[in-house]
């Protein structure tokens, strides 16, 4: 599979996907604001007919700024669509913008430049 590329944030967690961002659907994903109407990405099921993909939740700490904070009403398709970033530092001017489609990897190496710290489950 691809590497997963950033499909939604919601609060400390974010989510990402193996499949495309114009593929990539979840529940009310074209309501705005976003925060009070979308819920997570939707998961692949066994038996669906398009080729599985696959949803990865991490959680993030460090001094970013979700839409709500930065724009008044936006869905996540809008999001997904390029119309702002899901993420804003706006402690530091040099730390970059994290919009959808951001990897995983690149997604944590912007978080951990800007001193915070990205968690993922452990497989037990």
């Amino acid at each position: 599979m691809k590497e997963p590329i950033l499909c939604y944030v919601d609060g400390h967690f974010a989510y990402f996907t193996t499949q495309s961002l114009q593929d990539q659907d979840g529940y009310k994903w074209d309501m705005s604001p976003h925060e009070f109407n979308a819920e997570p990405p939707y998961e692949w099921e066994t038996g669906e007919a398009a080729e599985p993909w696959e949803i990865v939740q991490v959680a993030w700490d460090a001094e970013f700024s979700t839409p709500g904070a930065f724009i008044s009403s936006v869905s996540v398709r809008e999001i997904n669509e390029g119309r702002c970033p899901w993420l804003k530092q706006y402690m530091s001017d040099d730390a970059p913008d994290i919009p959808a489609g951001t990897t995983l990897g690149e997604f944590t190496r912007i978080i951990h430049a800007a001193g915070g710290k990205v968690f993922r489950e452990v497989d037990g």
